[in-house]
């Protein structure tokens, strides 16, 4: 795995070609301590935020049974959209394969690996259709 440090910020982050090659290593290398950072830095208020997308998107489409959640993380989206629409299959999709191992983890533990998928993947270029029915 590169060492951030030695690549070029700018050059990296200038070139959309290049630009996961820098920011999929970051992801990689913060992965363990993702979701401790992002609940301390948001000071708490993420798990507010998806909360209230996680209604409203639940709100918006009742007869949905196939979700795809990109830039998964690790998983607390998929996790949670698993546990409140029973029947539900929730694939997760993230270019950090650090992220996903996190993820598969937690869904053992959950016990939703039967309801939640994780692949990884370039969320610039998805096998998907454009309605989301084919990954």
């Amino acid at each position: 795995m590169p060492r951030l440090r030695d690549l070029d910020l700018h050059h990296h982050l200038a070139d959309p070609a290049l630009k996961a090659a820098f920011v999929t290593p970051m992801f990689d290398l913060i992965a363990p301590r993702y979701d401790d950072f992002t609940r301390l830095f948001s000071f708490g208020m993420d798990r507010v935020w998806k909360r209230a997308m996680l209604t409203d998107a639940l709100a918006a489409t009742p007869e949905l049974r196939d979700v795809l959640d990109l830039a998964c993380g690790t998983g607390d989206l998929a996790f949670s959209v698993a546990t409140a629409r029973a029947g539900a299959h929730v694939t997760g999709v993230d270019a950090s394969a650090e992220m996903l191992v996190l993820a598969r983890t937690r869904a053992t533990v959950a016990m939703l690996d039967g309801r939640v998928a994780f692949r990884d993947g370039d969320l610039a270029a998805l096998p998907a259709a454009d309605n989301g029915t084919t990954l």
